[in-house]
């Protein structure tokens, strides 16, 4: 019976780790989740959740990387395809050419893409950025 509790405890605290990603109804969130240094650059992964009541058939947004100095470095739209609703999605973009050293923070700019919802604005409206990287990230 102990490891049982135990267990649900184990399960409980991922479920809790995965906080605001997974419980934020009525809102898309973007989580910067972590930046990894790989050969060709950065990888940047990202866990989305999309809380609104319909599917997004395709997302993208336009990024502007700053260093850690406050200065605009790359601006970049990555696609992050479909979103379907309810669904909690984990993405990872390359960013050629880029150290992760020197981002210092990350901006959501603009919405460029975002097809299926029947209000188009239910994107922008509705996002909340979080990050679990240490870098900044918002809108």
């Amino acid at each position: 019976m102990r490891s049982v509790c135990a267990l649900g405890l184990v399960m409980m605290a991922g479920l809790v780790s995965l906080g605001p990603a997974i419980g934020a109804e009525g809102r898309l969130t973007l989580d910067l989740n972590g930046l990894e240094p790989i050969e060709a650059g950065c990888r940047a992964t990202f866990v989305g959740h999309n809380g609104l009541a319909e599917d997004i058939a395709r997302t993208g947004f336009e990024m502007v990387l700053f260093s850690p100095e406050g200065l605009v470095t790359r601006m970049v739209v990555l696609d992050f395809g479909a979103l379907d609703a309810g669904r909690t999605k984990v993405m990872q973009f390359t960013l050629a050419g880029t150290e992760c050293a020197g981002i210092g923070r990350v901006l959501i700019n603009d919405v460029e893409r975002c097809e299926g919802p029947a209000d188009a604005g239910a994107c922008l409206g509705g996002l909340v950025a979080e990050s679990r990287s240490g870098i900044a990230f918002g809108l």
